[in-house]
């Protein structure tokens, strides 16, 4: 007879006790990815996408990264990201924001251009997320004081509020405190808002008493260079470019513009329509097929990473757009259409839309008898009321060196307030003596006050008598005496610091002394359009960001040597575009001894200054203590060299 096997003895108080510990436990907390791909829906009725339904990465794989970093638990405050159309990156804001009402509750600010595209983007993009079955409900109705529009520019929830600004109105982007900031398409910011300065600055202002739990998304296609906004911050962070492997021999690469090529057609006409990839490692014809499989075994690779864990920037642009989105064939199309009929305005449309790059003005020079006219009475080598900083430029010629001694303040605002000519030959070391006590003693550098005031960078140029300047960088400090040299292409204002050998005594030293790259495209791009900035039409009304002062002192020759350069555009007949700076006057140095002062303020991250590091400088001025220059607090990661570092702790 077979017997019935009896269940096992149930312990009640344990299984009491586990119910118990199951209810207690606090909820799983999901990342902002995984809380993205189980709740939220995009809404064809919102008039944002052509793929309604749930969010999926394995569209736009490269927002994967992102979505982490903008977790709570990530230790990065700040996320830029300069970007084409169509890639999907306002979405990824959207689910941002949603996460923070569901998972993270707390204060929370969306900056949009203007209060109506604000309150356009509050009705037609955020109410239908906040309508889905997850957030439906949350919301706390009409809670909104009514400066601020009630409840369609204040949504209040449970353990915290979203604020919904316009970049336009600065008594809502100062009227409250916040952790997180989200500020979307920020190159169409206005550069001042109601007289209070640069509206991302001023809404950064609400995150001060929440250190350690702060962080900022920024995004924008980029409009100008000289003045996008995205295009300074994407530069101050880490860089970091998505590289994706070629399907026929796996080696890693960027997708740009240069790889794009097209065939023709039967009337020999260039058929847009064939467009197609070619591996910069293999030549391989990479077809538009091979896109969706590249991007989801794609990784971002960072230029510097050193910053990762202060601010990640990332570049994207239209050409990684998903299979059914902007395809290879309409972007090709688009700048075949805009240059066969020369037009300048869509090509920039193009430049900026497609490429996610900014636009250069081609053309001429800024006015040279404008910058003239416009001098001012101020003292030479005497700092001005409005500045904290000095940096100087040095040109080496044949029998002589030219410098330029310029202050800084907020905003990148600048004074020209020495020009200086040392006569000798650079291959004698009296001359570069002559340098050293210039700057040293001889400039007489002082504040108003009639305090010494000190050269904080020097950038000196080795393009010429390339080993008597390395001997004499040698000797001196490197995060002061800066030796640089010029590099077209380079897509930032100054380059990391790398390490050369030069030549003493007949002897080579290896990794003697430390170079920097200086990207002088980028950087007179940047001149050229901070010296189109036209003065305030009311006296005593701020300067635009960059403007640039010149004393009376400064002569014609040197606005003449200032504008010596314009930016041309060439186009091959593969639609490969270059630009190139082209000398239209016999000297340019003014030009160049500008563009490495430029440099040296760059090196010591001024672009990134806050508002407390200025404080600390406008404090320091003077005091003869040996280095004035603020330094911010930051995180580090081990091996970092820290060379010309604000962020470096004592």
């Amino acid at each position: 007879m077979t017997r019935l096997a009896l269940p096992e003895p149930v312990d009640g108080a344990l299984v009491v006790r586990r119910a118990l510990i199951d209810a207690l436990a606090p909820p799983e907390r999901l990342s902002l990815a995984t809380w993205t791909e189980r709740y939220r829906v995009l809404e064809s009725a919102a008039g944002s996408t052509a793929e309604p339904g749930p969010y999926r990465f394995r569209r736009t794989p490269y927002w994967l990264e992102v979505a982490e970093v903008l977790s709570p638990g990530h230790p990065c405050e700040t996320v830029v990201l300069m970007k084409g159309a169509q890639v999907g990156a306002t979405e990824l804001g959207m689910s941002w924001i949603g996460y923070a009402i569901d998972e993270d509750p707390t204060a929370m600010m969306c900056v949009l251009p203007t209060e109506v595209l604000a309150r356009r983007w509050s009705r037609q993009r955020l109410q239908p997320m906040l309508d889905s079955d997850r957030l439906k409900g949350r919301m706390q109705e009409n809670a909104g004081p009514r400066d601020v529009g009630g409840s369609m520019l204040w949504k209040e929830f449970a353990g915290g509020v979203l604020a919904i600004a316009g970049a336009n109105s600065p008594t809502n982007l100062r009227s409250m405190s916040f952790a997180r900031l989200f500020a979307d398409e920020v190159d169409a910011f206005p550069g001042d808002t109601g007289g209070e300065g640069d509206p991302v600055e001023l809404a950064r202002r609400g995150q001060r008493t929440f250190a350690g739990a702060r962080k900022t998304y920024l995004v924008s296609t980029p409009r100008n260079e000289g003045t996008s906004r995205i295009k300074r911050e994407f530069l101050g962070g880490d860089r970091r470019y998505y590289e994706v492997p070629c399907p026929f021999c796996a080696e890693r690469q960027r997708i740009t513009w240069p790889q794009v090529h097209w065939d023709d057609g039967p009337d020999g006409a260039p058929d847009p329509s064939t467009a197609h990839l070619l591996c910069v490692h293999c030549e391989a014809r990479i077809e538009e097929s091979h896109k969706g499989a590249m991007l989801a075994q794609g990784e971002w690779v960072p230029e510097v990473p050193a910053l990762s864990d202060v601010t990640r920037s990332y570049h994207l642009s239209a050409l990684y757009s998903p299979p059914g989105w902007r395809t290879w064939a309409q972007i090709a199309a688009a700048f075949i259409s805009a240059t066969e009929q020369s037009d300048q305005a869509r090509l920039q449309v193009w430049v900026n839309q497609d490429l996610g790059e900014t636009w250069r003005t081609v053309g001429a020079a800024p006015d040279w008898e404008d910058l003239y006219r416009r001098r001012e009475t101020y003292e030479r080598c005497v700092v001005p009321a409005g500045a904290a900083l000095l940096t100087a430029g040095v040109d080496v010629q044949g029998d002589r060196l030219e410098l330029e001694v310029v202050a800084w303040g907020p905003g990148l605002e600048s004074w020209s307030i020495d020009r200086h000519v040392i006569l000798g030959d650079p291959a004698k070391p009296t001359t570069w003596e002559e340098l050293e006590r210039y700057i040293e003693l001889d400039g007489g550098f002082r504040t108003p006050a009639g305090a010494a005031a000190r050269v904080s960078a020097i950038a000196i140029d080795t393009g010429y008598e390339t080993q008597s300047v390395y001997r004499f960088g040698a000797r001196l400090d490197p995060r002061r005496w800066m030796l640089v040299k010029g590099r077209a292409h380079l897509q930032t204002i100054v380059g990391p610091p790398r390490k050369v050998e030069y030549r003493r005594d007949g002897k080579r030293i290896q990794r003697g002394i430390t170079l920097r790259e200086v990207g002088t495209d980028v950087a007179k791009s940047e001149l050229y359009g901070f010296l189109r900035q036209k003065p305030p039409l009311v006296k005593g009304e701020p300067h635009p960001v960059g403007y640039c002062h010149f004393a009376e002192f400064h002569e014609e020759e040197y606005f003449r040597q200032l504008t010596a350069e314009r930016l041309t555009l060439s186009v091959d007949n593969r639609g490969r575009r270059q630009y190139r700076w082209e000398q239209t006057r016999p000297r340019n140095e003014a030009l160049d001894i500008r563009v490495y002062a430029r440099a040296a303020a760059s090196a010591l991250r001024v672009e990134r200054w806050e508002e407390r590091h200025w404080q600390a400088a406008f404090a320091g001025l003077g005091s003869g203590v040996a280095d004035s220059t603020p330094r911010k607090r930051r995180r580090r990661r081990s091996g970092g060299s820290g060379w010309m570092d604000p962020g470096r702790t004592r």
